[in-house]
């Protein structure tokens, strides 16, 4: 990305310089440089948005369709450097921006697993393709790793356009279409920057530099005030609004939202972009699916692969997601009371509540009565 550098200001001796050019000369200078899509708030509150939801996702290693009671230990400490959460945020990080992003195994004492894994940024790591574009080796530290050995890493991509490629970003695939987005934002702004006066004051005859300046001062004092105004010299005021094209291209920067949505698969309201429809609870969740569905679970399978990859066969990583879908407290209360099948203590534990035990778990479930319906047992 471009580095930010303010435009300089000229100097000059103050005596060789106009009173409005002095103002002028004061005033802080426009960005002085192009904007990229990487520069788009939207393009930023997308991948904050991905690497910010992924890092707060727990990882739990399944065998036979139940939880492992032995963990592995870098599904929650990754290693001694960062924590789960820092190193999902940074690997998000890089798989959006360069398109890959490399896992490394730590290997220990464990023989069913490694102990310790650590993300490599993307442009730390080297890959090797043979000629029929299969991953043979990773260069990394200094050192050539064949695909398959213990200390190589894993190759994490987001979308592979042709075997060979490590992988790239919706944004690289869109990038034409988002540096019109980018022209579009600063040429928005160019207009705000510029400065368009509110108002236009017509005078019949020509006055003097120390007039115009004066005049200039008299009127920026009847801004928040309901003073009466005093207006000399037949002076005239006239209202300036904003042009159509001016209006017209703030309009557009909400079609930048939606475009960049579409890109990565965001629903436009989770970008704060208007929606046709006003918000609630309940479609607020609805479009939290939605996105799972169409581009967060992407994502997360991603890493879910790599994670199973360093686990024994037969034992998979999976993402829990209950957390990010947990409903208020009033559907799980009504849905826990429906749940007949649950004692109160396994209810109690569903919601992070210490068991009853003794004659208060006797009286929340009682046992059940028997009674003769027509000659047959009814419970």
């Amino acid at each position: 990305m471009p580095r930010r550098r303010s435009r300089p200001v000229a100097r000059a001796d103050s005596s060789e310089l106009s009173i409005q050019d002095q103002i002028d000369a004061a005033m802080p200078a426009g960005p002085g440089f192009d904007l990229t899509p990487w520069d788009l708030p939207p393009v930023i509150a997308a991948r904050r948005l991905y690497a910010s939801t992924v890092s707060q996702l727990p990882f739990v290693a399944f065998r036979d369709g139940q939880p492992r009671a032995d963990q592995p230990r870098f599904l929650s400490r990754p290693n001694d450097h960062e924590t789960f959460g820092d190193m999902l945020n940074r690997a998000v990080n890089q798989l959006m921006g360069w398109g890959h992003v490399w896992l490394l195994p730590l290997p220990g004492l464990n023989p069913q697993g490694p102990d310790a894994v650590e993300v490599i940024d993307a442009a730390n790591a080297a890959g090797e393709w043979d000629s029929h574009g299969r991953l043979v080796a990773v260069n990394y530290a200094g050192s050539r790793r064949r695909v398959g050995s213990s200390s190589c890493p894993i190759l994490i991509p987001f979308d592979i356009p042709a075997a060979g490629s490590p992988g790239v970003t919706p944004f690289q695939s869109a990038w034409k279409v988002l540096t019109y987005a980018a022209a579009l934002y600063q040429l928005t702004g160019s207009f705000f920057e510029a400065g368009t006066p509110s108002m236009a004051i017509e005078v019949p005859q020509r006055i003097s530099e120390i007039q115009a300046i004066s005049l200039k001062r008299q009127t920026r004092s009847w801004r928040r005030s309901h003073e009466p105004v005093i207006i000399d010299a037949d002076a005239k005021i006239r209202t300036i609004g904003s042009t159509p094209l001016e209006m017209q291209l703030v309009e557009m920067c909400s079609w930048a939202v939606a475009e960049v949505a579409r890109v990565v698969n965001i629903p436009p309201s989770l970008l704060n972009a208007q929606a046709n429809d006003s918000m609630t609870y309940q479609n607020g969740g609805d479009e939290l699916r939605r996105w799972k569905s169409l581009g967060l679970g992407e994502v997360v399978h991603k890493f879910e692969a790599a994670f199973s990859q360093l686990l024994p066969h037969g034992t998979t990583a999976v993402a829990d997601y209950s957390e990010l879908f947990r409903p208020n407290d009033q559907e799980r209360y009504e849905t826990l009371a429906l749940a007949d099948w649950l004692t109160a203590d396994e209810k109690r534990g569903r919601e992070g509540l210490p068991p009853l035990g003794g004659a208060a778990a006797a009286i929340a479930d009682p046992a059940p009565t028997l009674s003769v319906v027509g000659g047959t047992p009814d419970v």
